[in-house]
Formats: C-alpha cells, sequence, structure tokens
C-alpha cells in the first residue's frame, strides 16, 4: 500500500472510531453488537430498505434530503450488516473527500482501464476498513479477545457476539493478534484429486518476515479433510516458510458452512 493509501486508511479509520464513540455515548453502553443501523442517525442517512439485487451486496443513494442504503434482503443477516457498514464507508469516504488520495494509484503498463480498476479496488478496500472499524470497533473487539483467548472457538464466539461472520472475526482477531496468530481459510476442489486449495491469504506478513504455507494445495488424506468432512475442531501442525527457513507451528482447523459453501479455516500460532 502507498503512503498516501496509508494515509487515506489511518483517516477514515479514524473518522469510523469517532462514530463508534458517538454511538456509545449516544446509547449508553459498549456492549456489541455494533450493527449498521445504529449509525443512521449519526450520518443524516434518510434509511436502509431491503430488496432483491440479485448478486449486489448493498447500493447507495444519494440524493439532496440525504442518502439511502439498498441491502439486499436475500443475504445472510451478518452478510446484511456488513454490506450495509461497508456503503457508510462511502459516505465516510466522501465527506473525507479521500478521493485524491486514491487517484496517485499508477498501474505500471499505463493501462488507463487497468488503473481504473485498481483506484476502485483501492475504494473498495478503504469502505472495508471503515466497515470493520465500525462493526468491530478495535479496542472493544480487543478488549473481548483478550478475555476469550485466541482460539477458533472464540472466534465463533464473537462472531455471534459482535453479529458478523465467522470470516470477518477471524480476520479481525488475526489482524489484532497479528504478532501471535495467522488466519488462513482453505476450500474444497471438485476434481478426482478432491484437494483442499488456500484460498486465503497467499502469506502473511509478521514483523516484516514473510510467511507463506509451504503447500497451497493438500491432497487428502491431511487434518484439512478431517476438518471438512465433520463439524469438530482438529488440532494439527501446519508447515510455513518463513524467510528462508522452513518452520512447522502448531494449528486448530475447522470447516465451516455447507454444501458448495462450505469451508475450512485455519489458525496458526505463531508466538
Amino acid at each position: 500500500m502507498s503512503l498516501d493509501l496509508d494515509k487515506a486508511k489511518t483517516l477514515i479509520t479514524q473518522r469510523a472510531i469517532q462514530l463508534v464513540e458517538k454511538l456509545i455515548t449516544m446509547r449508553g453502553n459498549d456492549n456489541p453488537p455494533f450493527l449498521s443501523e445504529e449509525y443512521v442517525s449519526l450520518l443524516g442517512i434518510r434509511g436502509i430498505e431491503k430488496r432483491d439485487l440479485g448478486k449486489a451486496g448493498g447500493i447507495l443513494y444519494r440524493f439532496k434530503d440525504g442518502p439511502k442504503i439498498i441491502i439486499n434482503k436475500n443475504d445472510p443477516t451478518v452478510r446484511q450488516n456488513f454490506s450495509c457498514a461497508h456503503e457508510l464507508g462511502h459516505l465516510l469516504f466522501s465527506e473525507l473527500k479521500l478521493e485524491n488520495f486514491v487517484n496517485t494509484i499508477e498501474h505500471r503498463t499505463f493501462n488507463p482501464q487497468a488503473q481504473q480498476r485498481k483506484r476502485a479496488r483501492a475504494i473498495e478496500k478503504l469502505c472495508d476498513e471503515a466497515a470493520t472499524e465500525l462493526l468491530m470497533p478495535t479496542s472493544i473487539f480487543q478488549k473481548h479477545l483478550k478475555e476469550l483467548g485466541i482460539t477458533i472457538n472464540s472466534i465463533e464466539r464473537l462472531s455471534e457476539m459482535y453479529k458478523v461472520s465467522i470470516q470477518s472475526a477471524a480476520i479481525r482477531a488475526s489482524e489484532i493478534n497479528r504478532d501471535t496468530c495467522m488466519v488462513f481459510k482453505w476450500q474444497f476442489q471438485k476434481s478426482p484429486s478432491k484437494a483442499i486449495q488456500l484460498s486465503w491469504p497467499k502469506n502473511k506478513l509478521v514483523d516484516k518476515v514473510l510467511f507463506s504455507p509451504v503447500k497451497n494445495i493438500v491432497n487428502p488424506p491431511s487434518v484439512f479433510h478431517e476438518a471438512y468432512d465433520c463439524d469438530d475442531l482438529i488440532k494439527g501442525v501446519i508447515s510455513f516458510k518463513v524467510g528462508k527457513e522452513t518452520r512447522r507451528f502448531p494449528a486448530e482447523i475447522k470447516g465451516f458452512g455447507h454444501g458448495n459453501n462450505r469451508y475450512i479455516l485455519s489458525l496458526a500460532f505463531i508466538n
């Protein structure tokens, strides 16, 4: 991320923190969940509606008398909550006039369309950063994470408390505890090999050292396949390339979702 985008991330996160503080003062407590609709009165939003949006998660409309947010009624509740918070992020992006920061992004091929796509992805990322802070405020989430301890079971508990997806809670826990653990998502490949493949992230940067799973594709039998086939927490070991070394770290592995939406989370403990 460029220095300009780092600055934009800081600004939009700080603005989200201000909104969280106002919300806490208004409601008189800092108990989760922090739902998207609670921020409506703080941002002058006309309202939030739920409609069938097909594949879209949410849409932001801007009117003279205030913005309006439309959310896909067919999405799971936690997805609706994050989609709405993401659209709130777009409001903050405009309010803070962060477009100038994003416009500094250049694509090395000087392809205008590629450059435009790269800038669009940067905007979406910034709005996700704002949404994450609005729904899982750093200081409060960190407090609960410390109380519960960093495990996959605690991540499940936090997702329930904050009304966010398990994946969102896992990413947040990994960000806050980046020096002690890493979260990775894996998915089953419908192929003759029945392999399980790393979905995200491809690697993690911890204290300027890159951690990459030695295997991005795992063939059966494995602890990942064991986790995929049951709903139990599986304990194992995952090998990582750490700089020029290969190291093994204890891990918790568990499958979530059903059918085509089935996935696996691994939580590797590096300290």
